[in-house]
């Protein structure tokens, strides 16, 4: 029985692949054509066989060299299943580190969409809940450990930054007008000269204490980790916040927006704690300078 020859076109149609591809594993040295005396190449039956085994091996992501060694080494059953553990492994882990960025657009995606609601806007919400990763001393030394812990761990990325401030306020005497007249050697000073008039000055400011890096434990973001990973950390508490979103030029929140969620407050009967929570959630630039939108949290000590 006359074997069929399959010229390159015949090939390319009954595999479903392009000229081209026949022609690449070819010259990869995994198949080989044969040549007719008036020049035309043909492949057999059995280059048919052995390019769908390289075509199925190729859509299981199985290396070119892989594929060479499978089909030019002797391998048993047995030691070609330990190869597709290692393989089934290995994809396993691209799914995860996929599921990982998945989830981190989609959380970038959701940061988009909390700006455009909240941005100078004022409400009453819970602070989220989330896992506890790290706590240090400074806003850097959070950011140092973040991007060291994201090269350790993908599924651990979408992380976010919160800063905790205290905010202080008082008023303070400040002195205007001449200086008092300079009196020695136990001399009565004189009775008209002007005493200094003094005037309260009011005054705010927000001292950092500490940084935290903290995993939303919200279940879209949930979805980068493994499945049957769970956390045995310390997690937020809920506690009611006034919040908004501002636009600032650094990391710290400005203070008329920490004195104006505090006014907001005030008109609502609500009293506020001390505690001041910022989160940086995303960077952009505006006029060619950079800006960072902030998620603001201030504690709420009477919310009903």
């Amino acid at each position: 029985m006359q074997k069929r020859e399959y010229l390159i076109g015949d090939v390319a149609r009954l595999i479903g692949v392009s000229r081209d591809t026949v022609r690449f594993y070819e010259k990869k040295g995994l198949i080989a054509s044969r040549k007719r005396p008036n020049g035309y190449r043909y492949y057999t039956e059995s280059d048919l066989a052995r390019l769908y085994g390289i075509i199925f091996r190729r859509s299981m992501n199985f290396s070119l060299a892989h594929i060479d060694r499978f089909w030019n080494q002797d391998m048993t059953p047995e030691e070609y299943g330990r190869e597709l553990d290692q393989k089934i492994r290995e994809e396993e882990d691209s799914v995860r580190q996929l599921q990982a960025v998945i989830a981190n657009l989609k959380a970038a995606r959701q940061d988009c969409e909390n700006i455009s609601r909240s941005l100078h806007r004022m409400e009453v919400r819970p602070f989220p809940a989330a896992y506890l990763l790290k706590t240090c001393e400074s806003h850097m030394d959070t950011m140092t450990y973040w991007f060291s812990l994201g090269q350790e761990r993908k599924d651990l990325s979408m992380s976010y930054i919160y800063d905790y401030y205290h905010y202080q306020s008082g008023f303070s005497l400040a002195g205007a007008g001449p200086e008092p007249a300079a009196f020695a050697g136990g001399a009565e000073p004189d009775a008209d000269a002007q005493t200094p008039e003094t005037r309260p000055v009011y005054a705010a400011a927000l001292t950092e204490e500490r940084s935290c890096l903290l995993l939303p434990a919200d279940p879209q973001t949930a979805g980068s980790r493994d499945s049957g990973e769970s956390f045995d950390g310390p997690m937020t508490e809920r506690v009611p916040c006034v919040f908004t979103v501002t636009r600032s030029d650094t990391w710290k929140p400005d203070m008329k927006v920490v004195e104006a969620m505090r006014a907001w407050a005030a008109e609502q009967g609500l009293f506020t704690a001390a505690e001041v929570i910022s989160a940086h959630i995303m960077s952009g630039s505006c006029e060619g300078e950079q800006i960072y939108y902030l998620e603001v949290y201030i504690p709420v000590l009477n919310a009903p």
